[in-house]
Parts: C-alpha cells; structure tokens; sequence
C-alpha cells in the first residue's frame, strides 16, 4: 500500500531553497497568512513510485508542536536545525503537505546525515513475542506477522531486505539483522506477509560500526538506512550467497515442495479480509503465549521474593496492565500490593534499564506542582519536584520501544484527583495526543533550562501508571474521576500454610499458619477492613525464628504474645462491629460469648493463649464502657 507510508526529512537550508528557485522573501521557515509557521522540509527518503518527483514538503508548526507556532521564525529553525522530521505526504493544491508528523528524539540522528535514505521494515522480534525460530517458520510459510511497517509494499516500491530485530545472546542487548530473498510481501490491515525461503541463509548481521548511521522509527516499525550502505548490503548478500544460490535454483526440487511454494506466495496476496482474519487469530494465539509466559515468570519472580499470589491476580493484574494506563491495587496493609508491581517489573525485566519508579504519595500534595515541579520566575528555570517524575517521563517517550512503570505507594494519602489532575485529562485521549503540559508552552526556549526540560512531554502507551492503596482511616477515598480510568484490583490472599513454600527459614507449623489463616478469616468476615496480612505472618516466624535456646520462654508463650502484639492491637471500632469477635464480660467479671476464644479453643496444643484472652477482656470492657475500642 502507498497512502500509509513514512518518508524522512529535515529542515531545508538557504542554499536549498535558492537551488529550487523559491523567492527570496521565502526562508525554510516563515510565516502564512493565518499566522503560523511554516517549516520547509527536505525529503530525506524516497516517495512511492506513483508519486511525482518532489523536492520539497510544508509543515505546519502548529501541528508538530503549538509552542513553535508562538515564536519567531529564526528561533523556530535555531531549534530545529538538527532535527528529523517523520511524516505522511499529501497533496494540498501545488503543495505537498507533512501529516502525522513528528519529531525523532535527538538521539536518533547520526553524527553526519546523508543526503538519501532507504525505508526498511523492522521487525521487533521480542515485542512480537516470537524466537528466531519462530520468525523464519512465519517468512517460510508466509504467515502474518502481527505489524504493519508504514512502507509501500507495491512491487516497483519495495525494498529488497527486511530489519529484524534479535535479542543478543547476553540478553540484555540487541542485534539487528537484514533479511534477503524476499519473494512476495503484503503489508495491511496491521499485519504483515512475507515469504522468503530458506531465510537462515538468507539474513547478514549488521556490522556494530554501522548501527550507528541508521536510524530507528520505532512508532512506524522503520529504519531509514543510508542509500549507500543498503547498496553495499545488498551487493554483500549477492556475492556471499551467490553459489548457494546457485545450488538452490540447479538443485531439482520435489515436486510437492514446488507446488507448496507456489501455494505461500499465492497466499501472501490474498485478499486484505483474509489477512485481517489471519492476523486477528494469529494476535490471540500470541497473547495466549505471551500471558502464559509472563504468568511463568510472575510466579517464578513472586517465589524468588518469598511472595505468594493466585494464578487469577496475577492474571488479572498483567491483562489491566495492559489493557489500561492507570491500574490501582487496593486492601489491607500488608497483602504485597507494592511488591506485586515489583513482581511484574522483574517478570518483564524492567529492574535491567530502571524501568521502574515508585514514589511515595505525601498527605500534604495538594496539587500537580508536587508531582511535576514548578517554574522559578526569579531564577528563570523550571525546579524539577524531588519526585524526579519527569526526567522518567522524559526517558520514557525516548525509549517507546520499552516499558515503563510508575507506582504512586499509598496513593490515596493524598486526593488523587487534586495531584494527579494533569495525568487524568490526559489518559484517556489517544496516544498521538497525549501531551503532558510541564510548564506553560509560550516559556518554552525561553527558561534557561528548556532544553533539558521541555514544557510538554509525549506519553506512550509504554508508560503504565500503578497505585497501591489502603483503606482505613487515614486515606481518601476516590471519586468517580479517577475510578471512571482506572482497573481497581482488590487482591486476595492464599492460605497461609502456603507461605511455607516460599518463605526462608519458615519455622511456623502447619497448625499455627492453619490458625492464623482461620483467625484471618474470621475477622474479615467480620470487618472486611481488617485481617492478618502476608507481612505479618512473616514478622511473627522472623520473631520465633530469633528466640534464644535455653530461656524460659516458650514457644507457646511467643506464639500467644505474638496474636496481642500483631493482631489483638489492631482491632478497633464500635461495640456494633467488634462485640461479637471480642465477647462481653458476664456478672463474674468473665469473658463470655468471645468468637475469637472460641477458636482459639480448637487450637490449645498450639498455645493456652493466656494473654489473648486478658487483652480481650480488656477490650470488651471498653466496648462496655464507652461503646468502642481503641
């Protein structure tokens, strides 16, 4: 197709637009007659074949960024003297227009930018959640390929390699290879065919010293190579594998394997609905795989951090995640909701590039400057918060290709709505649009530190914000704002006799964690807000993990003084709440009619529970006094 394509440019030089003849009053950027700026951009890349020869496309600043548009023309081409542009060319009259355009990150650009560069399709094998082994079977078999690169894939248009890209074999770093001896290609409907034979022997790696004079379009699934090194890969692949070639096309082939090449490449230009179809299913059998993978890697993180979680949480978290930008883990203290997200960073591989940001919510944030920062008018420069969040962010739009996670712990210390507001009226626009404002646009090449902090930042759909939050007495609750955008998780919890499994050194029997998982129970049937979380269950084995040998200190004792310490403490509220947990205290001055004792009943070879039962007696007297405990 030629209508969805992506062609390289920059900003024309003076001696450019002299060569064409444009008028002298005409600079590479000036101003219209609506009053806005114009850029003139030169064509880096070639046009399809069906387009007329073009030497010079118009971009309006407005679109690329508005804050271009309210400063004058010389400061405009200061700025973007060094830049590329990526955009989609169409016709408006005589001129030829930039759509969907966009600056690449500075960091994209070469030393030295040639004068022409070729578009290549890139295919990301590990965003793809496909092997090596797994990418050659699709380009043997013509099968579609879950990615459509803005390239034309019409015959007199189409390139005669293909990038992809390979996950080193240190696992942190990454090869590019260039496929060859491509027979057929179809590109639409967000998929992709190819059908090349025997590619193993068709595909050269791409020399390191070269790697840093291509340029990656991650958004577009393209890199633009200079003409003259695709030239010099091309002419390497035709003398490198010119005699195995050779043997390939004399060597006579079974007759079933011709019919069955003839059957591929009639395949690969199939209908697009057919391609549509084909890629929808081949999109479901890789997320099958890509979850069952995740899953895997969740629950082997989970065990390496002496966590436990069910299958359905962990699920259920992964498909928010991706499935939403705000995903919100709620409950009691203590259940891993922090470490959850830990979990999922590490299953991804976040913890390898610092993926992964958390920060704690502050009762006294009251709005967006305490999160992004704010503007020093005496000092003319943008203060930074101490949360550092936009420096991530910025990372974060320079690196699409990656994920990026964001945890807001106790998020609701704070209301969410006063700062997080910049973050909500943003979330649900589409990714094209999704500007975060840092400062005011018209500060912008004003501030002195503007260009390390720019007033608008893109987020991708690579940056998932996460919270984790509490509900008792000390927080806010969220108002219909922020739930209308968010995925609220409410974890459960395991059996504690689970925790063996996971836990180091768990000295904790099966009867005591079979208590504590009974008593656990009962109160959350009663209080649904209180309850025994994961760490204290570890805090009480870390506890009679250290008692001395030799001291007249029971096992028993530790145990019951524990249940006061940990668990007893934490009940408060109204006698309407908490009567029938604690009990009444009877004419003889006795504790009666306690669910908790009768519970701990069932369990004296564990423990007599002495003191227990003294501290709910105490309780019961508050709650017979005053009408609640505290």
């Amino acid at each position: 197709m030629s209508e969805n394509i992506r062609v390289l440019g920059r900003l024309m030089t003076e001696a450019e637009m002299y060569d064409l003849g444009v008028p002298e009053h005409y600079t590479n950027v000036f101003r219209d007659v609506n009053d806005n700026n114009i850029l003139c951009l030169k064509p880096l890349s070639d046009f399809p074949s069906n387009y007329p020869p073009i030497d010079k496309v118009l971009c309006l600043c407005s679109r690329l960024d508005a804050e271009l548009n309210s400063i004058d023309e010389e400061r405009v081409a200061s700025i973007l003297e060094r830049r590329l542009f990526v955009f989609r060319p169409m016709q408006s009259k005589i001129e030829y227009y930039a759509y969907e355009q966009r600056l690449l990150p500075k960091g994209c650009s070469p030393d030295v930018l040639d004068e022409r560069y070729v578009a290549v399709p890139c295919f990301d094998l590990p965003k793809l959640g496909l092997s090596v082994e797994e990418f050659h079977s699709c380009l043997k078999n013509a099968k579609a390929l879950l990615v459509e690169p803005c390239i034309s894939d019409e015959t007199d248009d189409r390139p005669e390699c293909v990038f992809a890209k390979i996950m080193a074999s240190d696992g942190d770093s990454y090869d590019l290879y260039l496929y060859f001896n491509i027979i057929s290609m179809a590109i639409r409907d967000g998929a992709s065919k190819l059908l090349i034979e025997q590619p193993e022997y068709h595909r050269i790696k791409l020399d390191i010293e070269d790697s840093n004079n291509i340029i990656y379009d991650v958004d577009d699934n393209i890199i633009f190579i200079p003409a003259v090194l695709y030239d010099h890969y091309v002419e390497r692949h035709r003398n490198d594998y010119i005699d195995a070639e050779e043997y390939l096309v004399s060597e006579p082939k079974d007759e079933q394997v011709v019919k069955q090449n003839i059957a591929s490449e009639q395949e690969a230009d199939k209908p697009s609905a057919n391609l549509q179809q084909e890629a929808v299913a081949h999109k479901e059998e890789a997320l099958v795989k890509e979850e069952g993978s995740i899953l895997k890697k969740m629950k082997a993180a989970a065990k390496e951090m002496h966590l436990v979680y069910s299958d359905e949480d962990l699920i259920n978290f992964y498909v928010s995640a991706h499935s939403s930008n705000l995903v919100v883990l709620a409950g009691m203290s203590g259940t891993g909701k922090s470490r959850l997200i830990k979990v999922y960073a590490k299953a991804l591989g976040l913890d390898k590039y610092d993926g992964i940001k958390f920060i704690s919510v502050s009762p006294a944030w009251t709005d967006d400057s305490d999160l992004l920062g704010y503007v020093d008018y005496k000092g003319n420069k943008y203060r930074e918060a101490a949360t550092e969040l936009v420096t991530f962010l910025k990372r974060a739009a320079e690196n699409r290709d990656k994920q990026y996670v964001i945890c807001f712990d106790e998020m609701n210390l704070a209301r969410v709505e006063h700062y997080f507001s910049s973050f909500l009226s943003i979330l649900e626009d589409p990714e094209t649009e999704r500007q975060l404002v840092v400062y005011n646009r018209s500060l912008a090449g004003v501030l002195d530190n503007s260009n390390e902090f720019p007033a608008t930042i893109s987020l991708g759909d690579n940056v998932l914000f996460a919270g984790t939050v509490n509900i008792d007495e000390s927080t806010f609750n969220f108002s219909d704002k922020v739930l209308d955008r968010a995925n609220v998780i409410k974890l459960g919890m395991r059996p504690f006799t689970e925790l063996k499994d996971v836990l180091e050194e768990c000295c904790l029997s099966d009867r005591e964690l079979q208590c504590l998982t009974d008593l656990h129970n009962m109160i959350r049937e009663r209080n649904p807000k209180l309850g025994i979380g994961y760490r204290i269950i570890k805090q009480i084995n870390s506890y009679i993990n250290k008692i001395p040998e030799g001291v007249a200190f029971s096992r028993g004792n530790a145990f019951d003084r524990l249940i006061v310490q940990r668990i007893i403490t934490k009940l408060r509220g109204s006698e309407e709440q908490l009567s029938m947990l604690i009990g009444k205290i009877d004419g003889n001055d006795k504790l009666v009619e306690s669910d908790i004792m009768a519970l701990l009943g069932k369990y004296k070879d564990v423990s007599e529970f002495t003191n227990v039962k003294l501290e709910l007696k105490n309780k019961a007297k508050e709650l017979m006094l005053y009408g609640y405990s505290v």
